[in-house]
C-alpha cells in the first residue's frame, strides 16, 4: 500500500477556495497524487488534557503556554497516522510540528504563505529554524523568494515559485487599467476619505472593537 502525503494547514477551518484544495486539487490532476487534509485544530482536539490546558493558558493570554500544548497535542496526534510519502506545510509553524513529528526520511514541503519579516527584512528566529527543516520551499511572491534566497541561501535546500493559481499578465492587465476614481464613485467614497483594502481573509480576525477604531 502506498504511503499517503498530507497537507497540514494551521487554519481551523477550510473552504474549497483556499490553497490547501488548490495544492490538493493541482497533485490529484496533474500528478494523479491524493493528498489528506488536516488541520491543526483537528490534530488539536484529539488530546482533551491537552486541549482544555492550551485553551485556558490562551483565555489568560499566556500564549506561548498555549502555542506548546498545541504543538505537542499535533505532534503526538501526527505520529499516530504512521508512515507518510510526504508532508505539505502550510507556514512555519506546520513545518516546525511536522518535521518533530515526522520521520527523519519524510520529505516536509514548506507551503510559505505569510512571509514575516523583521525591520532589517530578515526572519524571526522562530521561522529561520523552520526554514532549514523544509526539503523544499514554495514561495508566492518571487520577490521574497529572491530575498530570502540571497540572506539564507545556505540554508534553504531548494525552493520554488508557485503563485496561488493567478495567471500574472492578465491580473496586471486588470490591475493597469483600473480606475480609482470609478472606484470611489462606484462606492459612493469622495476624494478624501481614507480607503483601507485587503485581499484575504484578515476579516475573521478583526474584532468588532478594531472596526470601530477603523472606522
Amino acid at each position: 500500500m502506498k504511503c499517503p502525503i498530507i497537507y497540514l494547514t494551521p487554519f481551523s477551518k477550510v473552504d474549497v477556495n483556499r490553497r490547501e484544495y488548490f495544492a490538493k486539487y493541482s497533485l490529484r490532476k496533474y500528478k494523479g497524487i491524493d493528498v489528506k487534509i488536516y488541520t491543526i485544530r483537528n490534530l488539536f482536539i484529539n488530546n482533551p488534557p491537552l486541549r482544555y490546558l492550551g485553551g485556558l493558558a490562551y483565555k489568560f493570554r499566556l500564549y506561548p503556554v498555549s502555542r506548546i500544548c498545541n504543538e505537542i497535542s499535533s505532534i503526538l496526534s501526527l505520529r499516530k497516522i504512521g508512515k507518510l510519502e510526504a508532508a505539505i506545510c502550510l507556514n512555519t509553524m506546520t513545518t516546525q510540528i511536522a518535521r518533530k513529528a515526522l520521520k527523519e526520511n519524510t520529505p516536509i514541503i514548506l507551503d510559505y504563505m505569510d512571509v514575516f519579516l523583521k525591520a532589517n527584512g530578515e526572519l524571526t528566529h522562530y521561522d529561520e529554524k523552520a526554514i532549514t527543516h523544509a526539503d523544499l520551499i514554495i514561495f508566492w511572491s518571487k520577490a521574497i523568494k529572491e530575498l530570502l534566497n540571497k540572506i539564507y541561501g545556505k540554508l534553504i535546500k531548494k525552493s520554488e515559485y508557485v503563485p496561488f493559481g493567478i495567471d500574472i499578465k492578465n491580473f496586471d492587465k486588470h490591475f493597469t487599467t483600473a480606475n480609482v476614481l470609478e472606484f470611489r464613485k462606484q462606492y459612493g467614497l469622495q476624494n478624501y476619505d481614507f480607503v483601507i483594502t485587503y485581499s484575504g481573509g484578515i476579516w475573521v480576525f478583526i474584532r468588532r472593537r478594531h472596526m470601530d477604531f477603523l472606522s
